[in-house]
């Protein structure tokens, strides 16, 4: 299980990175805009209305 989640985990932080990446050239601004994305998510989970989303 936790083999699974760690893949997902790495597979979600790299399209959300290249996502990023294609629109900010600077690597060190493109990691900290993923980290707010992150610390955004953390903060307002209990507010997701779709799980699948």
């Amino acid at each position: 299980m936790e083999k699974k989640l760690l893949e997902t985990w790495e597979e979600l932080n790299n399209h959300l990175l290249f996502f990023i990446r294609k629109r900010i050239k600077n690597k060190e601004d493109a990691e900290d805009i993923l980290q707010d994305v992150y610390i955004k998510l953390h903060k307002n989970i209990d507010s997701l209305n779709d799980e699948k989303k």
